[in-house]
């Protein structure tokens, strides 16, 4: 396949074929296994787009289909939990093998995104993020990913609380600080309303003068997933 060899092509998109038609048929996958289809489709839309079309890959009908299903399977963990992430941080602690489940959602919703922000993507319609944000809430910092074992990730939190603070991309492409009260545990999305205490005009005031900050802190942790929030700033 690495070589482009004509019977590998075939070979390679039959058995992508029959991958997404199985997972479309299996409504019986745990978490853990809806994450690990929704990572392999989004591998294989990639490499659908770095080939183009040809008489092989004539399956991206199938791709989308496949990813919404498992999307909308992978979505129902969302709403396991309806309190907001500070609470829910406040009375439980969390496992490192939760953590790595929700940073992998999380990137993994960059990825597919930024897809959407290059082509039109139709299960991006699924989506139900604030109109205010273009990608959120961001990658989480190196360290914190790149951790060794549950010991080494509960050190990095320790020895750097700031690296558990959400960012998410703006649709002005600045970077801002997310409120921890508009995302519960699982990463859904809470009704939010802005303080009647503070005028429109003063947030927007206080938001420009924190946002270079901001691009500081959230770009000195960052690893290779950086490149694709900065594609997506230089295009908003």
């Amino acid at each position: 396949m690495a070589n482009g060899i004509q019977g590998s092509r075939r070979l390679f998109w039959r058995n992508v074929k029959q991958e997404c038609e199985r997972m479309c048929q299996n409504q019986t996958l745990g978490k853990w296994e809806l994450l690990g289809a929704m990572q392999a489709l989004s591998v294989y839309v990639l490499i659908r787009l770095d080939e183009g079309e040809t008489e092989h890959n004539n399956v991206d009908h199938l791709l989308e289909k496949a990813v919404i299903l498992i999307a909308i399977q992978l979505s129902h963990d969302d709403f396991d939990c309806h309190a907001n992430y500070v609470s829910c941080r406040n009375t439980s602690e969390s496992s490192w093998q939760d953590w790595v489940y929700k940073e992998s959602r999380r990137r993994l919703a960059v990825i597919y995104r930024v897809l959407n922000k290059l082509i039109f993507f139709e299960p991006a319609a699924m989506c139900n993020m604030p109109a205010e944000f273009v990608i959120a809430p961001l990658p989480a910092k190196r360290q914190l990913w790149e951790a060794k074992d549950a010991q080494d990730w509960k050190s990095q939190s320790q020895t750097e609380p700031q690296g558990q603070i959400s960012y998410a991309l703006a649709v002005d492409g600045e970077i801002i600080k997310l409120d921890q009260g508009r995302l519960s545990c699982r990463d859904a999305w809470l009704p939010f309303a802005p303080s009647d205490k503070e005028p429109a005009s003063q947030i927007h005031n206080n938001r420009s003068s924190h946002c270079s900050n901001w691009w500081v802190e959230w770009c000195s942790g960052m690893d290779g997933m950086g490149g694709l929030i900065m594609l997506v700033a230089s295009l908003a």
